[in-house]
């Protein structure tokens, strides 16, 4: 299998989107329009425009083929791009505040990969979320306001940022209990059979 090479790699959220979405399941353009509007709601919408030229430039590089079948409309990521998704992932820079795109797209991608890449996924979100906690628990412990509209927004940042943590745990025990139930489904490896049933991340404390 040809790997991919550097000036093909994609980078940016909006193409890296286009092939986690198409990789659950072949979709239309109109399919990948509604499905990274929805994902990214409501915080980041990129414009039809913008994912266009995005599904374009990968169908020009190869990353993104036309899928096996009777209709000829639908995309799906090609072997290279399949191959590299985990990297590719790995690779997006997470916001050192709210819950941003990159870290969405991350959760969202976790049943495009292998187990063991999975877990190692998950331990790099939560070793993030329980560092954004270390710094919210530190500004509590010594900011010197005291009104307690001050304190309530601290605290509602450190629950936040907690329940990421408490959640993305429960995510692995989640897979860990598939991968046991069920293994060697047919699809991806551990992938859900309903990929897009996903929780919003970072949507509210303890959601």
């Amino acid at each position: 299998m040809d790997e991919m090479s550097g000036s093909a790699r994609p980078s940016d959220p909006v193409s890296i989107g286009v092939l986690v979405v198409t990789a659950m399941g072949p979709l239309s353009m109109d399919g990948i329009l509604g499905a990274l509007a929805h994902i990214g709601a409501p915080t980041w919408q990129p414009v039809g425009e913008v994912i266009v030229e995005a599904v374009d430039r990968l169908h020009r590089q190869r990353l993104l083929d036309a899928a096996a079948g009777d209709r000829g409309d639908l995309f799906a990521p090609s072997a290279v791009a399949r191959a590299a998704l985990p990297k590719l992932l790995d690779a997006l820079p997470l916001a050192g505040a709210s819950p941003d795109i990159a870290y969405k797209l991350k959760v969202m991608g976790l049943d495009l990969l292998e187990p063991a890449e999975r877990a190692r996924q998950i331990e790099a979100l939560v070793g993030h979320w329980r560092g954004l906690a270390h710094l919210w628990q530190s500004a509590e412990d010594h900011c010197p306001c005291t009104q307690p509209s001050v304190r309530a927004w601290m605290k509602h940042n450190l629950n936040l940022a907690r329940s990421e943590v408490d959640w993305l745990g429960a995510m692995a025990s989640a897979g860990q209990a598939r991968d046991i139930r069920a293994p060697g489904e047919a699809g991806l490896p551990g992938q859900d059979q309903n990929p897009r049933r996903v929780h919003s991340p970072g949507s509210s404390p303890g959601a």
